[in-house]
């Protein structure tokens, strides 16, 4: 025989998660990403101006 000793199963797992993980900051849980103001759909023109001179 080894020398190993054998270890039941549910002692094992007790003894895998005796320990908490060691705590996580919560504020690296979300990733600050710097953002751009949204884009002018209409590219500066005023489509009811447009649409008025285009069909009078």
């Amino acid at each position: 025989m080894s020398d190993e000793t054998v270890v039941p199963e549910p002692e094992r797992a007790a003894a895998r998660f005796a320990e908490l993980p060691e705590r996580i900051d919560p504020d690296s849980y979300v990733e600050g990403v710097d953002v751009s103001d949204v884009p002018d759909p209409e590219f500066g023109r005023d489509p009811n101006k447009e649409w008025m001179l285009k069909y009078v």
